[in-house]
């Protein structure tokens, strides 16, 4: 892989060196196993070396990041365009809230790969190129599956953006949890009259590696459920996935791509430090959907990559610097993650949690919340999801992390803030908005700990990265510190114990209780946290770590959800019940 454009020097010891020239162009400038953070064309690095740290995970991360945030192409929607860079233009040619799309936001949405209602024309023949269409299921969306635009939904006549056109944000809870929501964006009054403003919204998108395989093996639809079981008992016999790319069980191949994003309604200012990009989200007026199109805030950006020496894949979470806010607006963290607001309460009324002791419901793990309240001014907040009656129902604000950004991570992001400062310099541009982003951590091993117990650094990794965490895409305690698997109905056939939103160490059934791995890979078992974990149930599953892939046929992309605004969080049914797919 060749590389053009000017580049940095590996970051000198001291994060204060003065910024030297450029180095020459040469073949093996654009490393795929990354050893310093290049601000350049890159394609995306392929893996780590072999016993890679924290540290040389987080440059890989972070060349990630670069590498997918650099302009795409132009778009023709002609073979060879969405999803590729383009190796002429400058970084600053992103920062405009309508300049050129990064390269990961043409990459195909989780719709377009999985139309609603079984609809095979999103991916057969595979046409990856082609323009986007969002087509969700026609009995519950009406007419063919395509949703219009709103009346009076795009007042600054945004639709026809690429912004609009490539950025469907059709999630609006953390996967049936709760609803998240950014005070900044109430305290600066923004659309006053529009009750979901404030709330934040995501989407999934995958690369063409992904896509191919989907077309590939047909599962547009779902996996085959033979094919799902074949693939859940192999991971069972031999604590590992099948070999990559295999079609005759569930595997995806090696750097197949998915991205999850975060977004908050765009705020004064927001340009000079931020991604904003015009975005289409729904709405429900009666029965009917609508979407509508305003300016968004990129406020996070999940990666995750398969690689050879992590099958598992490789989880990298980056967040907008800014996110963390005290009530009165003042940041808690700095550019690279340390702490500037001392003394800030994590979540406010404090919650306390005891693990649990069993599958049972009697067992589970205890959340409560104390009896003050959340008065959010600027700072995000979280609202739980009704039906979850064993976690708190107040409003809870969020002003601190669980888990501090570990110092490994806080060097990483120093440096590459200053290869790209250095770029900047050098090309005489613009700053780039991505410097005002961080690495939050990166999983690229796994871990295990005892059941009945919070984590502590025995098992290889510190807690930090075995509970890897973004403040607004895993914003409640039960993300937070995510591990083992969300406690469901030992009796699927009973609705006398419906699945609370708790988590569990422990496997189902039996009078004594069985800890449950949720990940294996290479031989072993473990019971892993935070995003690896969690896309462990995906493996387990027979779904090769993709949540999509393995709950299409329950009806993932059925229809968008849609933001309803605080205080009225009773949409959650279709994706609490799209989440809980395994019964």
């Amino acid at each position: 892989m060749s590389c053009k454009g000017a580049e940095t020097q590996r970051p000198a010891a001291s994060t204060s060196a003065a910024v030297q020239a450029p180095r020459p162009e040469r073949k093996d400038s654009c490393e795929t196993q990354p050893s310093y953070i290049n601000v350049a064309a890159c394609a995306p690095p392929t893996d780590v070396a072999a016993g890679a740290d924290l540290n040389q995970a987080a440059t890989f991360a972070w060349q990630e990041f670069i590498s997918l945030n650099w302009p795409a192409v132009k778009q023709t929607f002609t073979s060879g365009t969405r999803g590729q860079l383009d190796a002429n233009a400058r970084l600053d040619a992103i920062n405009d809230k309508n300049g050129t799309t990064p390269t990961w936001m043409t990459y195909r949405h989780k719709i377009e790969v999985f139309p609603g209602g079984g609809n095979k024309d999103g991916v057969k023949p595979y046409n990856y190129d082609d323009k986007p269409q969002y087509i969700y299921d026609s009995t519950k969306v009406g007419g063919d599956g395509t949703i219009p635009l709103c009346d009076g939904g795009d007042p600054q006549n945004l639709k026809d953006t690429e912004g609009a056109l490539f950025l469907n944000a059709d999630e609006a809870t953390q996967i049936g949890q709760n609803s998240m929501f950014a005070g900044v964006v109430e305290a600066a009054k923004v659309d006053p009259n529009d009750p979901a403003a404030s709330q934040i919204v995501f989407m999934v998108k995958a690369n063409p590696i992904y896509v191919k395989y989907v077309q590939q093996t047909g599962w547009f639809t779902g996996i085959p459920s033979d094919i799902e079981t074949k693939t859940k008992q192999y991971v069972q016999d031999n604590k590992k996935d099948p070999e990559a790319g295999s079609t005759d069980l569930v595997s995806l191949p090696l750097n197949t791509i998915l991205t999850k994003s975060a977004w908050r309604r765009a705020v004064p200012g927001d340009e000079q430090t931020h991604l904003v990009r015009p975005l289409r989200r729904y709405k429900l007026n009666g029965s009917n959907y609508c979407y509508a199109v305003n300016y968004y805030t990129l406020v996070a950006l999940h990666i995750i990559q398969k690689t050879n020496s992590a099958p598992q894949f490789i989880y990298a979470s980056f967040e907008a610097a800014d996110n963390i806010l005290t009530q009165d607006g003042q940041r808690a963290e700095d550019d690279s993650g340390r702490i500037t607001s001392q003394g800030q309460p994590a979540r406010y009324p404090a919650i306390t949690s005891v693990p649990a002791t069993g599958w049972n419901k009697a067992s589970r793990q205890k959340i409560t919340a104390a009896s003050d309240v959340c008065t959010p001014g600027s700072s995000l907040y979280y609202e739980n999801n009704p039906k979850n009656k064993n976690i708190p129902q107040a409003k809870v604000c969020v002003r601190a992390r669980l888990s501090p950004i570990p110092q490994t991570i806080i060097r990483a992001n120093d440096a590459a803030h200053q290869a790209l400062d250095s770029y900047a310099e050098q090309n005489g541009s613009p700053k780039s908005v991505l410097r005002y982003y961080k690495l939050v951590n990166v999983q690229h091993v796994p871990a295990t700990k005892e059941a009945m117990a919070e984590y502590t650094g025995g098992g290889g990794v510190e807690p930090a990265t075995y509970y890897m965490a973004n403040m607004v895409l895993e914003t409640s305690q039960v993300l937070q510190h995510f591990s083992g698997g969300f406690a469901g109905n030992p009796d699927p056939n009973s609705s006398n114990d419906p699945a609370d939103g708790t988590i569990t160490d422990y496997a189902y059934g039996g009078d004594t209780p069985q800890v449950g791995p949720n990940l294996s890979v290479n031989g072993t078992n473990y019971l892993m946290g935070g995003c690896m974990g969690c896309h462990g149930q995906a493996q387990k599953e027979g779904g090769g770590f993709s949540f999509a892939l393995d709950g299409i046929a329950k009806g993932f992309s059925a229809k968008p959800e849609y933001p309803r605004g605080p205080g009225n969080q009773n949409g959650f049914d279709d994706f609490a019940a799209r989440w809980q797919r395994r019964r």
